[in-house]
Order: C-alpha cells, then sequence, then structure tokens
C-alpha cells in the first residue's frame, strides 16, 4: 500500500512533538516541513530527513505531500487551510479549526469541494479512558448521567504578557482556543448540546482573560459546566471530570485521561455487566452491603442494592505516551479513511465544527454580561 507522505506547517514544540510521534509510524513518512523561522524549518527538517520550506504555501506546492499537519495559531488556520485545499491536499488541523463558526463552515465546504479531509486533532477521543466512560455510560450499568463538571486548573507559567494565547484576534480567546477539546468530549459522552449561560473574568490590571466558565444542557438531559483557569504554575497544573450519575460516580483525572474512578452501588446483575466491561488491569473491589438485594429509591426511581462498587483504572502508559499514542492513532484512523471511504472515523469534519459553535456561543454570553 502506498505510503503517505506527511507535511507538517509549525515546527515549535508541539510540531517537535507530533513529528517524533509520526516518525514512529508505519506506512507514513515524514517528507516536509516549514515554519517561518526558516533556520528551525531546516534543523527539524534535517532531524528528520524532510525537506524544508520557509512557509506554508511553499510547502502546498509540493505536488508528493498528500497529507498536511496545520499546527500554527488559531489565527492562521483558515487562510493556511483554504490555501493547503486548494492545491488538492488533505488536511489535519490543530484545535480550533477556526476562530468562527463562519470561517470553519466555508473551510469545510472547501473541503467537500475537494474531496479532501479536514478533521481537527481532538486527541482526546483516541484515548481508552474516554471510551471506556463512553461504554459505562451507555450500559445504564449507574443509570443516567444526570450532571457533568470540568476543571482545568491550567498553567500559565509558560504563557508570557504578549504570548498570543492572550489576544483574542489570535487565539479567539479560552473557550475557542482551548474548550473546543472539551465541548468535544462531553457531545460524545452526552450528546449535543446548548450553552445556557457563561462567563469571564479578566485577571486584575491586565487586558488578559485567565478565566471562564460554561453551562450547557445536552439533548440527554445531562447538565455539563467547565471551568478553565489559567493562572497556575506548572507543578500544580492539574485537571478533573466529574461525572454524576443516579447510582455512582465518575471521576476522570487529566486533561489528557490518565486515570478513571468510580463509586457506585448495584447488585449481582450490575456486578456481572460491569466485569464485562472493564479492562482486566482494573482494580475492582466490591463491598457487600446486606445478604440480599434491597429496594431503594432515588430520582424517583426504585433499584435493587446490595453492593458498592470501588474501580480503579489506570493505563500503564505516562501522560506522554498517550498523548503522542493518540496522535498515531488519529492519523492511522484518517489514513484509513483516505484509502476506504467506506471507513467510518472517529473524528470528521462535523466535530470540529460543533465544537466551534458551542465554543463562539459561550464566548459570546461570557462577552454578554
Amino acid at each position: 500500500m502506498k505510503t503517505v507522505n506527511y507535511g507538517l506547517i509549525g515546527c515549535g514544540g508541539f510540531g517537535q512533538f507530533c513529528l517524533k510521534a509520526v516518525a514512529q509510524m508505519d506506512g507514513v513518512r515524514i517528507a516536509a516541513v516549514a515554519d517561518a523561522d526558516g533556520a528551525l524549518a531546516e534543523k527539524t527538517a534535517k532531524t528528520f530527513g524532510a525537506a524544508a520550506y520557509p512557509d506554508a504555501e511553499s510547502l502546498f506546492a509540493n505536488g508528493d505531500i498528500d497529507l498536511v499537519h496545520i499546527v500554527t495559531p488559531p489565527f492562521l488556520h483558515h487562510s493556511q487551510v483554504m490555501a493547503a485545499l486548494r492545491h488538492g491536499k488533505h488536511v489535519l488541523c490543530e484545535k480550533p479549526l477556526a476562530l468562527s463558526v463562519a470561517d470553519a463552515r466555508e473551510m469545510i465546504a472547501a473541503a467537500i469541494e475537494k474531496q479532501r479531509i479536514l478533521p481537527v486533532d481532538f486527541v482526546l477521543r483516541y484515548n481508552e479512558i474516554t471510551d471506556l466512560v463512553k461504554k459505562i455510560l451507555d450500559s445504564g450499568i449507574f443509570g443516567k448521567p444526570l450532571y457533568a463538571n470540568f476543571i482545568n486548573n491550567a498553567s500559565d507559567e509558560r504563557l508570557a504578557p504578549d504570548h498570543w494565547m492572550w489576544d483574542r484576534s489570535k487565539s479567539g480567546g479560552i473557550f475557542i482556543e482551548h474548550a473546543v477539546h472539551f465541548f468535544d468530549l462531553y457531545r460524545y459522552w452526552f450528546g449535543d448540546g446548548e450553552v445556557l449561560n457563561a462567563h469571564a473574568e479578566t485577571r486584575p490590571g491586565t487586558a488578559q482573560t485567565d478565566r471562564v466558565f460554561s453551562q450547557v444542557r445536552h439533548g440527554s438531559g445531562v447538565i455539563s459546566t467547565q471551568y478553565h483557569g489559567f493562572n497556575q504554575p506548572d507543578l500544580l497544573d492539574r485537571q478533573r471530570h466529574s461525572i454524576v450519575c443516579e447510582t455512582g460516580d465518575i471521576t476522570v483525572l487529566g486533561w489528557i485521561p490518565e486515570e478513571m474512578i468510580v463509586k457506585g452501588i448495584g447488585d449481582p446483575d450490575a456486578n456481572e455487566r460491569l466485569w464485562e466491561l472493564l479492562p482486566e488491569s482494573a482494580d475492582f473491589t466490591i463491598s457487600l452491603l446486606s445478604e440480599s438485594p434491597k429496594q431503594m429509591r432515588g430520582n424517583g426511581k426504585t433499584i435493587a442494592v446490595d453492593r458498592e462498587f470501588r474501580i480503579h483504572f489506570k493505563p500503564a502508559q505516562e501522560k506522554l505516551q498517550l498523548y503522542s499514542g493518540a496522535i498515531q492513532q488519529l492519523i492511522t484512523d484518517q489514513i484509513a479513511y483516505i484509502r476506504n471511504a467506506g471507513h467510518r472515523r472517529v473524528i470528521d469534519e462535523t466535530n470540529g465544527l460543533e465544537a466551534i459553535k458551542l465554543a463562539e456561543m459561550a464566548t459570546i454570553l461570557s462577552q454578554n454580561r
């Protein structure tokens, strides 16, 4: 099968991380890199045995490139993606797809016209814990999910005051630049949603919006909230998802899901169904509460309960291994579709657009308060 020639735009820190991941993949060749810093492009190209270009347009003109990965600040995504599509390239774009819904729609329309792919690098969707949570929720073992909360205490230690992230005209703001990951993740877990309200705080004495909050109601009835604060030192960078169900709670730690903790109650049937769902490496503890199931009530329903469950699962890989593996899985998934349009992708063009819709509405609502 033909090797896919891969080109990357943006040789900064994350671009280097992506290149290291791609270099380990079979069937993909790093053919070209481009960066506005010509010396960096040359150095990177030498490291990975690729051709170097001083700008994106020059790389796009290389007829041998099949798939282009856009790893540049958000304000460049629209122009670079449109240029890549004009040259007939398949495109993988870092989040967010664009700074606005209007731009995102235009980009996707161009991809459809050219019959090219344009997914966003939503790596959280290529993660074992992400899928395990989905299986537990869909199983109904702990009843319906009712509420979900994501708290992102993020580091700003390496975000200087003049960093593009603080400039809304370049980043789109925290909801668009960052929260799109989690709007997409929660759409996967809970279904489509509508932003009910949102709020933003500006750091005193600056023009930097460093804390935002949003509330979404999903079609499934779940209410989800997100808090993003960029105000922690690196050592205290931490994230937590908390999901409340009718008969149990699910906690996920890490923005790249690294650890899952479940506490719940149920009966022997729930016990058996959990055994079938969980990986062998999961720590599954059962505590009997009574000799036989007793009737209890919650959320207006009667349930049979005789035991308490505690589950702890942590994959063997460390965070960066999970992150790198997710990039590899995403690219493998997209290439499978390029080769066979019958392949069903985990992430397609819809994900990037729907996440931007929620992020844009949250941004608008936060500005109107």
